[in-house]
């Protein structure tokens, strides 16, 4: 009896002590802690990296501790160290491996990992302020940047445009709150974004419009409000959108259209997507 009192002892202390070490590690940073309500499903295990603003000679820039690395282009940063601080507080404030720095012409966004510029070349925000927003709001691999038009969406990991792009003509967005909100509102990997002519779904995996195109024309919504509906109500193959005479499903992945023809109204498409 001694025995298997002692035995359970071990088992009840074993566990805890495995309890103990995850919670220090949720906190440390080393693997995020589960969002809440999703039981035991767990983000992604985010890159590792600390920074700190590092002094050159004229500047504050940030620096990447456990690669040895000054963060952006070299000599170029801020030149008041709380504004260093407060770009690396904006880091510290999204699961992505984003922060700002100056370029030389204005702030922009660098992926820490590959030391790399998200967005155009040269290309950036006025302010630190804007610039740090939109990497606190960056989520989903995805962060809102200026194009030198207007306002669209890049891939953090490979700086992949989501969104039409003709030669150097970059389609997006006229408010940057209304990009920010697209990224917020995406589902299934979908996005709305103007494709020139009107709102429609991308695949912010391969950056694809989702729907209809002929001859150059890209078909969508008039409204980016009636975009965002139809790709809230996506499933995770099809979403709708019209397709010149009615609202018919595509697939996400392929851009098949899904059936002949396609219905009078979004509301019901969005039902024969339902199950």
């Amino acid at each position: 009896m001694k025995f298997f009192k002692s035995q359970l002892t071990y088992v009840v202390l074993q566990t805890l002590l495995v309890f103990v070490t995850l919670a220090a590690q949720a906190q440390r940073g080393d693997r995020p802690a589960p969002y809440p309500g999703d039981g035991e499903r767990l983000p992604p295990a985010r890159p590792y990296y600390k920074l700190i603003c590092g002094a050159n000679p004229n500047n504050f820039q940030p620096y990447d501790q456990v690669r040895d690395v000054l963060i952006g282009k070299s000599g170029f940063g801020y030149a008041q160290s709380v504004d260093c601080q407060a770009a690396i507080i904006a880091t510290s404030q999204t699961q992505e491996p984003i922060v700002c720095n100056w370029n030389g012409n204005n702030f922009q966004p660098y992926n820490i990992m590959s030391n790399s510029g998200v967005g155009r070349n040269g290309y950036g925000f006025a302010s630190s302020f804007d610039c740090n927003e939109s990497v606190r709001l960056s989520e989903r691999n995805l962060l809102c940047t200026w194009n030198g038009s207007n306002w669209s969406l890049f891939k953090i990991s490979n700086n992949q445009t989501v969104g039409r792009v003709v030669g150097g003509t970059y389609y997006g967005y006229a408010a940057l709150a209304d990009c920010r909100e697209s990224i917020q509102q995406s589902r299934n990997g979908l996005i709305c974004s103007w494709n020139g002519s009107n709102w429609s779904p991308f695949s912010s995996n391969s950056g694809d419009h989702v729907g209809k195109i002929s001859n150059g024309e890209y078909f969508g919504f008039s409204q980016l409000t009636e975009c965002r509906q139809s790709v809230s109500n996506s499933s995770r193959h099809l979403v709708c959108n019209w397709n010149g005479a009615g609202f018919q499903p595509y697939n996400i992945r392929t851009n098949e259209a899904v059936g002949r023809i396609g219905v009078a109204t979004l509301t019901e498409c969005i039902q024969m997507l339902r199950p």
